[in-house]
């Protein structure tokens, strides 16, 4: 069974891709909450109905799940069940500033490369040229 720690960061896939959105990459775990405290950021009752017909094996009293408190890197905190992930693609991952260098490329593609970026999950970027 995947252990969950707090204040680490997690990168996973959903069960439903296309309801929940398909992976996850730097989410920081803030805390692992109940029910009551969950449905404050997230409707799961609703959720967890919808996602019944999608999710083997789902609990079908959403009260029968943990919940996991993530901050995503742009500071939004979100919902996700421990039924809704799934457990097998969960990888604690540490941050790092990383640096690439591309020597000779022309000034243009500094948007193109920007937007794939951003179009990959990464926010918090800089690009530029030297």
């Amino acid at each position: 069974m995947v252990q969950f720690d707090v204040k680490k960061k997690y990168k996973f896939r959903t069960l439903a891709p296309v309801i929940l959105g398909e992976e996850f990459n730097m989410m920081l775990l803030k805390g692992i909450i109940d029910p009551d405290t969950a449905y404050i950021y997230r409707d799961i009752y609703t959720l967890n109905t919808k996602l019944s017909s999608v999710i083997n094996g789902l609990p079908v009293n959403a009260n029968d799940s943990t919940y996991l408190l993530f901050e995503n890197t742009d500071g939004e905190k979100v919902v996700f069940s421990r039924d809704w992930i799934d457990l097998d693609s969960v990888l604690v991952v540490d941050s790092a500033n990383i640096r690439i260098d591309l020597p000779n490329y022309d000034t243009d593609d500094l948007e193109v490369i920007k937007n794939t970026l951003l179009e990959m999950g990464y926010s918090n970027i800089n690009v530029y040229t030297y």
